[in-house]
């Protein structure tokens, strides 16, 4: 009988069961031969044409009724920062998300640099709403509490039990949020996205859906302030093609 095709072919015996790569004693096995794509990396930050990269910012100079002695958890101040809609036959993948403060640089007039993080944040929230919906669950107390005589991880959850003077404390301290259409999904001004540093974040805003990023401030600002800036970072996508993609992560 003649000799196996494989090895007229030039490509070695056949294969037994008991060879192959992850056969052997460990640092035996077979070398994997490294494969290296035409284009090597560059390929991995190239966008398809159903992609297009979107970055917006929105800026609104001070009011004097932002200043104003009167603003209070029961007259808060509410306006909103920027909106758009997104396009038809597009779906918005929103990746990165951030509120900043400028105060006067004290150099240049008229400029300014950002504040320090986390000031104003006991001050003023920020609201993102995807199609009159808040695309992620947030549960925040921007306004500090008191220490309370009951810990909270004894509390019944039971809505029927008599609430205690601690909850209604708690109650008092967050009016500022109820008060606000964002209600405890109001975000500090931060440069820091949402959600885990190191995980993944994203919402998806479908075609003709509003995306609007609103403010609401509950106590008048300690400081003069250059101009609020509201950030907002992602991607286009062709609807289509951001359905089909939808739908392969998707958990089964």
């Amino acid at each position: 009988m003649g000799r196996p095709l494989l090895t007229e072919l030039g490509a070695g015996p056949p294969t037994s069961p008991g060879s192959g790569m992850g056969v052997g004693m460990p640092g035996q096995e077979v070398i994997p031969v490294p494969v290296r794509p035409a284009g090597g990396e560059l390929l991995d930050k190239l966008l398809p044409e159903a992609i297009t990269v979107y970055d917006a910012i929105y800026r609104k100079s001070p009011q004097a009724v932002w200043f104003d002695p009167l603003v209070s958890d029961q007259r808060p101040v509410q306006f909103e920062v920027g909106a758009f809609d997104v396009p038809n036959g597009q779906h918005y993948w929103l990746f990165d998300l951030s509120f900043t403060p400028y105060v006067f640089s004290g150099v240049d007039p008229g400029d300014g640099v950002p504040a320090e993080e986390g000031r104003f944040s006991s001050c003023m929230g920020f609201v993102l709403t995807v199609g009159s919906r808040p695309p992620m669950r947030l549960s925040m107390e921007l306004r500090p509490s008191a220490v309370q005589s009951r810990r909270q991880a004894f509390e019944s959850g039971n809505p029927l039990t008599a609430a205690t003077a601690d909850v209604f404390a708690r109650a008092r301290t967050n009016q500022m949020s109820a008060a606000s259409a964002g209600g405890t999904s109001m975000l500090p001004p931060s440069r820091q996205r949402p959600g885990p540093r190191t995980g993944p974040v994203s919402f998806v805003g479908k075609e003709r859906e509003r995306v609007v990023v609103s403010c609401t401030i509950w106590r008048p600002l300690p400081a003069p302030l250059a101009w609020l800036e509201a950030r907002h970072q992602g991607y286009f996508v062709s609807s289509n093609v951001s359905e089909m993609l939808l739908q392969r992560i998707r958990v089964r």
